[in-house]
C-alpha cells in the first residue's frame, strides 16, 4: 500500500480492503479478482493501482493495520513483560477470530507470517546471550518466534478457540525443550 495523507486515497484505502474481507467471507481469496474488488469498492482499476500493486498487498495492509492495533494495546514496551505482550497479541487476534479463521480455510499462513510482527519490533534473548551473537541471531529468530506464534494462531483457530488468550500467553512464555 501506499503511505499517503490524502484524505481521498485513505477513504479509497479503506474501502478496498473492506471490500476484500467482504469478498473473502463469500469466496475463497485465491478466487477473488481484483475486478470483483474494485466493483465492491466502487472504485476503478486506475484507483486501484494509485493505492495497491495487488490483491495481496490489500490483505497485507489489513494484517498491517491488525499489527497497529496488537501495539497499541500493549503497555509501554520496555516495562511490558514477553507474557503480558503474548496476552495482546493472542487477545487482539481473538478480536479479528472470523479473519484468522478465512486467513486458515485459504491458507494464507505465508502473508500472516509476513505481516504478524513489525520488523522493528524487539527480539528478547533469555540467558547471557553476547551483544554480537544477538545481531547474528537476530534474522532467524525472529522467524522461529514468528512461525511459532503463527503456528499457534492456526491451531488456535482449527480448535475453535478453546483456549483463552491468557492460556495461550502461558504456553508461549512457558516452554523449554528438556535435556
Amino acid at each position: 500500500m501506499k503511505a499517503t495523507s490524502n484524505p481521498t486515497a485513505l477513504r479509497t484505502q479503506r474501502a478496498i480492503k473492506s471490500s476484500l474481507k467482504s469478498l473473502m467471507t463469500q469466496d475463497t481469496f485465491s478466487h477473488i479478482t481484483v475486478t470483483e474488488i474494485c466493483q465492491e469498492a466502487g472504485v476503478t482499476r486506475q484507483a486501484f493501482y494509485t493505492n495497491f500493486r495487488s490483491k495481496e498487498d490489500v490483505f497485507s495492509s489489513v494484517l498491517q493495520e491488525i499489527q497497529t492495533e496488537w501495539r497499541s494495546n500493549l503497555p509501554e514496551q520496555e516495562l511490558s513483560s514477553l507474557y503480558e505482550i503474548c496476552i495482546a497479541l493472542y487477545q487482539t487476534w481473538y478480536d479479528h477470530r472470523e479473519l484468522l479463521d478465512l486467513i486458515v480455510r485459504d491458507n494464507l499462513f505465508p502473508l500472516l507470517v509476513e505481516n504478524l510482527l513489525p520488523s522493528s519490533f524487539p527480539v528478547r534473548y533469555n540467558g547471557d546471550v553476547p551483544p554480537r551473537k544477538q545481531r547474528q541471531l537476530e534474522p532467524v529468530a525472529r522467524m522461529l518466534m514468528v512461525g511459532g506464534i503463527a503456528q499457534g494462531l492456526v491451531y488456535w483457530s482449527k480448535g475453535r478457540y478453546r483456549e483463552t488468550p491468557e492460556d495461550l500467553a502461558l504456553a508461549t512464555t512457558s516452554i523449554s525443550v528438556n535435556d
